[in-house]
């Protein structure tokens, strides 16, 4: 999804005694409102969906990708990802921006910073 009404902040943990930073606190925010793209999708009780789903989208409070980044289902796929981090941000990353990010079919969320 490539928009300007995603932004994201990452700010790292303060590191404990032997210098070991836990993950990251990432905060998504969505710009939009019910008349957004990422706020109209369909209102019903499937595990999941996609274009030319069998019921209807309709308009919602809360963007698509909020409940994937609640609930740490997402992953940064930037330059300074590293693929042997369970956490999946960067510990070190503080930054903040525009997002751009897609759903994987593998059940996760993937973003990185726009250019």
């Amino acid at each position: 999804m490539t928009d300007k009404l995603h932004f994201v902040k990452v700010e790292p943990a303060a590191p404990d005694m032997d210098g070991w930073r836990d993950r990251p606190t990432v905060t998504f925010e969505c710009r939009g409102d019910r008349n957004s793209k990422c706020h109209q999708y369909p209102d019903c009780d499937c595990e999941g969906w996609c274009e030319g789903h069998e019921h209807p989208s309709v308009a919602h409070d809360e963007c698509w990708m909020q409940g994937w980044f609640d609930n740490d289902g997402h992953s940064y796929e930037g330059p300074e990802s590293n693929d042997m981090d369970e956490c999946g941000v960067p510990r070190d990353l503080a930054a903040s921006g525009q997002i751009v990010a897609q759903y994987e079919y593998d059940g996760y969320l993937s973003w990185e910073f726009a250019a």
